[in-house]
């Protein structure tokens, strides 16, 4: 069994032109809610992806701290760095700790 997560990431990647993403996500940590939405040019979907998860994972670890375990539930998935941001997919049944799980 996995070791639960210590937060919630749900992120959204949407291409609205030739190049050009949005991204809209937010952090799930103790029951709060922290929003982060970027925008994105002249960029692949996997830096769009990974940009994005950046900000959010880096909010995580100076949350948290750096040993932090973040579930991200991301319609980018194929595109995430799932061993940099030492994180994994979000899956129904996954417990997170700290978010609440309710």
């Amino acid at each position: 069994m996995n070791k639960p997560a210590d937060c919630l990431i749900l992120h959204r990647v949407y291409e609205i032109g030739f190049c050009e993403y949005s991204t809209d996500t937010t952090v799930f940590i103790d029951g709060e809610s922290k929003q982060f939405q970027r925008y994105y040019s002249n960029v692949k979907p996997d830096e769009a992806v990974n940009y994005s998860l950046a900000v959010a994972v880096t909010y995580v670890r100076e949350t948290i701290g750096a040993d932090a375990v973040p579930v991200i539930q991301s319609n980018g998935s194929p595109y995430v760095d799932w061993q940099t941001f030492n994180a994994t997919p979000y899956e129904e049944d996954q417990e997170v700790t700290a978010h609440g799980n309710e």
